[in-house]
């Protein structure tokens, strides 16, 4: 059956066709949440909450033929919302957040802070964009590409190229030149 006649059939309550139309269109969500980088186990939850959603909008889907694309949409806006409901913490702000305390040596405690300090100061001299790209991808850490993508709304490949012009930017700061050996 075509996806016009599977949506009809779930509508009336078919439970066969509706068994039919997650399989005939399940691979095209499971596409999209692994090309997202999603784990099996949040690939699958994404998985239950798009057709849940589509469940819920049987009777709203007017043309049938256009049921790729809402599904299509419908699963990267979900994807998009488990990655932002699981990096709710804020992005740290201070170099300093992850520095190991070198408490055994004065100097190089005093060192490391004064550096700290350079780089945060560097940071505030770049754009808002700038210092969450640096900090998600070099200060913290424990995102993947794929989530940084998301929580700043870029594409994956644009990532590396920005992040490399940021550090650039970063390097030209008065502070962070100080750092620089002369």
């Amino acid at each position: 059956m075509r996806n016009e006649e599977l949506l009809a059939a779930a509508r009336a309550g078919q439970r066969e066709a509706w068994d039919e139309l997650v399989d005939a269109n399940g691979r095209l969500v499971w596409s999209i949440t692994r090309s997202m980088g999603l784990s099996s186990h949040d690939a699958a939850d994404v998985f239950q909450t798009v057709f849940l959603r589509l469940s819920e909008r049987l009777s709203d889907l007017r043309e049938p033929d256009r049921l790729p694309g809402w599904l299509a949409t419908t699963t990267r806006r979900a994807c998009i919302e488990l990655f932002r409901s699981k990096h709710k913490r804020s992005i740290p702000t201070d170099v300093t957040a992850d520095q190991p305390d070198d408490a055994a040596d004065p100097a190089r405690d005093a060192e490391r802070r004064e550096i700290a300090r350079l780089l945060t100061s560097g940071l505030r001299r770049l754009s808002e964009e700038c210092r969450q790209l640096i900090r998600l991808t070099t200060l913290t850490g424990e995102f993947s590409y794929a989530e940084i993508a998301v929580l700043l709304e870029m594409p994956v490949g644009s990532i590396g190229p920005k992040r490399a012009r940021c550090l650039e930017r970063l390097g030209g700061t008065p502070e962070v030149a100080q750092l620089r050996p002369t």
